[in-house]
Protein backbone atom coordinates (compact mmCIF):
# COMPACT_ATOMS: atom_id res chain seq x y z
CA UNK A 1 0.00 0.00 0.00
CA UNK A 2 1.07 3.62 -1.09
CA UNK A 3 -0.05 6.97 0.27
CA UNK A 4 1.69 8.47 -3.07
CA UNK A 5 3.98 8.20 -6.09
CA UNK A 6 7.18 10.00 -6.27
CA UNK A 7 9.72 10.03 -9.68
CA UNK A 8 11.70 7.43 -7.58
CA UNK A 9 9.18 4.71 -6.54
CA UNK A 10 7.94 5.16 -10.38
CA UNK A 11 11.55 4.35 -11.69
CA UNK A 12 11.37 1.48 -9.42
CA UNK A 13 8.30 0.10 -10.53
CA UNK A 14 9.78 0.40 -13.89
CA UNK A 15 12.82 -1.03 -13.27
CA UNK A 16 11.28 -3.96 -11.78
CA UNK A 17 8.48 -4.34 -14.94
CA UNK A 18 11.93 -4.35 -17.11
CA UNK A 19 13.33 -7.59 -14.58
CA UNK A 20 9.97 -9.01 -14.55
CA UNK A 21 9.65 -9.28 -18.69
CA UNK A 22 13.27 -10.77 -18.96
CA UNK A 23 12.38 -13.54 -17.14
CA UNK A 24 9.40 -14.77 -19.26
CA UNK A 25 11.50 -16.93 -21.43
CA UNK A 26 11.85 -18.48 -17.67
CA UNK A 27 10.50 -21.31 -16.18
CA UNK A 28 7.20 -21.48 -18.76
CA UNK A 29 6.30 -17.47 -17.40
CA UNK A 30 3.21 -15.90 -19.56
CA UNK A 31 2.95 -12.63 -18.64
CA UNK A 32 3.91 -10.02 -15.73
CA UNK A 33 1.85 -6.96 -15.04
CA UNK A 34 2.86 -4.29 -12.30
CA UNK A 35 -0.02 -1.94 -12.05
CA UNK A 36 -0.39 1.20 -9.80
CA UNK A 37 -3.71 2.48 -8.62
CA UNK A 38 -3.56 5.93 -8.82
CA UNK A 39 -6.32 7.36 -6.88
CA UNK A 40 -7.62 10.92 -5.05
CA UNK A 41 -6.68 12.36 -2.10
CA UNK A 42 -10.43 12.72 -0.94
CA UNK A 43 -10.81 8.83 -1.59
CA UNK A 44 -11.79 8.25 2.04
CA UNK A 45 -13.47 11.70 2.98
CA UNK A 46 -17.11 10.41 2.58
CA UNK A 47 -16.55 6.70 3.56
CA UNK A 48 -18.00 4.49 6.25
CA UNK A 49 -16.40 2.68 9.30
CA UNK A 50 -15.57 -0.81 7.59
CA UNK A 51 -13.52 -4.08 8.34
CA UNK A 52 -10.24 -2.62 6.81
CA UNK A 53 -8.84 0.35 8.06
CA UNK A 54 -8.92 3.81 6.29
CA UNK A 55 -9.09 7.75 6.85
CA UNK A 56 -10.28 10.98 6.22
CA UNK A 57 -7.64 12.46 4.41
CA UNK A 58 -5.27 9.45 4.86
CA UNK A 59 -5.43 7.90 1.02
CA UNK A 60 -3.36 4.64 0.49
CA UNK A 61 -3.70 2.13 -2.57
CA UNK A 62 -2.10 -0.77 -3.92
CA UNK A 63 0.32 -1.46 -5.95
CA UNK A 64 -0.76 -4.68 -8.23
CA UNK A 65 1.91 -7.74 -9.20
CA UNK A 66 0.26 -10.55 -10.81
CA UNK A 67 2.41 -12.68 -12.90
CA UNK A 68 0.85 -15.93 -15.12
CA UNK A 69 2.89 -18.95 -15.87
CA UNK A 70 1.98 -22.60 -16.95
CA UNK A 71 3.18 -25.94 -14.23
CA UNK A 72 2.65 -25.99 -11.14
CA UNK A 73 6.31 -26.74 -10.70
CA UNK A 74 7.02 -23.31 -11.41
CA UNK A 75 5.29 -21.94 -8.43
CA UNK A 76 7.88 -21.23 -6.21
CA UNK A 77 9.89 -19.96 -8.46
CA UNK A 78 7.26 -17.02 -9.92
CA UNK A 79 6.19 -16.30 -6.35
CA UNK A 80 9.66 -16.31 -5.43
CA UNK A 81 10.07 -13.70 -8.17
CA UNK A 82 6.81 -11.37 -7.11
CA UNK A 83 8.03 -11.12 -3.32
CA UNK A 84 11.89 -9.92 -4.38
CA UNK A 85 10.00 -7.21 -6.71
CA UNK A 86 7.80 -6.59 -4.17
CA UNK A 87 10.25 -6.06 -1.75
CA UNK A 88 12.48 -4.33 -3.89
CA UNK A 89 9.57 -1.56 -4.64
CA UNK A 90 8.79 -1.39 -0.70
CA UNK A 91 12.19 -0.57 0.18
CA UNK A 92 12.23 2.55 -2.49
CA UNK A 93 8.58 3.50 -1.45
CA UNK A 94 9.80 3.52 2.54
CA UNK A 95 12.75 5.67 1.66
CA UNK A 96 10.37 7.70 0.22
CA UNK A 97 8.13 7.84 2.68
CA UNK A 98 5.55 6.45 0.46
CA UNK A 99 4.56 3.18 2.72
CA UNK A 100 4.89 2.88 6.20
CA UNK A 101 3.97 -0.50 8.68
CA UNK A 102 0.98 1.48 9.91
CA UNK A 103 -0.89 1.21 6.43
CA UNK A 104 -2.90 -2.00 6.15
CA UNK A 105 -2.40 -4.46 3.01
CA UNK A 106 -5.63 -4.39 0.84
CA UNK A 107 -7.06 -8.41 1.24
CA UNK A 108 -7.49 -8.55 -3.01
CA UNK A 109 -3.84 -8.29 -3.97
CA UNK A 110 -2.20 -9.64 -0.93
CA UNK A 111 -0.53 -13.07 -1.35
CA UNK A 112 -2.12 -15.85 0.82
CA UNK A 113 0.70 -16.20 3.33
CA UNK A 114 -0.07 -12.35 4.43
CA UNK A 115 -0.84 -12.52 7.92
CA UNK A 116 -4.56 -11.57 8.85
CA UNK A 117 -3.29 -8.96 11.01
CA UNK A 118 -1.64 -6.40 8.66
CA UNK A 119 -4.59 -6.48 6.34
CA UNK A 120 -7.24 -5.70 9.45
CA UNK A 121 -4.42 -3.64 11.70
CA UNK A 122 -6.26 -2.67 14.75
CA UNK A 123 -9.95 -3.35 13.69
CA UNK A 124 -8.80 -7.13 14.49
CA UNK A 125 -9.41 -7.30 17.60
CA UNK A 126 -13.11 -5.73 17.39
CA UNK A 127 -13.78 -8.10 14.61
CA UNK A 128 -13.20 -10.91 16.59
CA UNK A 129 -14.96 -10.32 19.17
CA UNK A 130 -18.07 -9.52 16.06
CA UNK A 131 -17.15 -13.18 15.19
CA UNK A 132 -17.31 -14.71 18.13
CA UNK A 133 -20.87 -13.71 18.91
CA UNK A 134 -22.56 -14.11 15.22
CA UNK A 135 -20.57 -17.35 14.56
CA UNK A 136 -19.52 -18.92 17.80
CA UNK A 137 -19.53 -22.84 15.64
CA UNK A 138 -17.01 -21.54 14.00
CA UNK A 139 -18.89 -21.98 10.49
CA UNK A 140 -16.76 -19.12 8.53
CA UNK A 141 -13.02 -21.25 9.75
CA UNK A 142 -14.34 -23.62 6.67
CA UNK A 143 -14.01 -20.84 4.03
CA UNK A 144 -10.77 -19.82 2.47
CA UNK A 145 -9.27 -16.41 2.18
CA UNK A 146 -8.20 -14.17 5.10
CA UNK A 147 -9.60 -15.58 8.16
CA UNK A 148 -10.32 -13.53 10.92
CA UNK A 149 -9.78 -15.53 14.03
CA UNK A 150 -12.23 -16.44 16.56
CA UNK A 151 -11.87 -14.38 19.88
CA UNK A 152 -11.11 -17.04 22.81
Amino acid sequence: MVSHFTRKLLDEIEEQSKLAARKMKDNQGKSAVIDIWPFLPSMFDTSTSAAWPHEKGQPNGPLLVCFQWEGESNDKYWIGLMMQILQSIRKVAEAEGCTNDNLPKYCNTSLADTPVKDIYKNNLSKLMTIRAKYDPDDMMGRTGGFRIPLAS
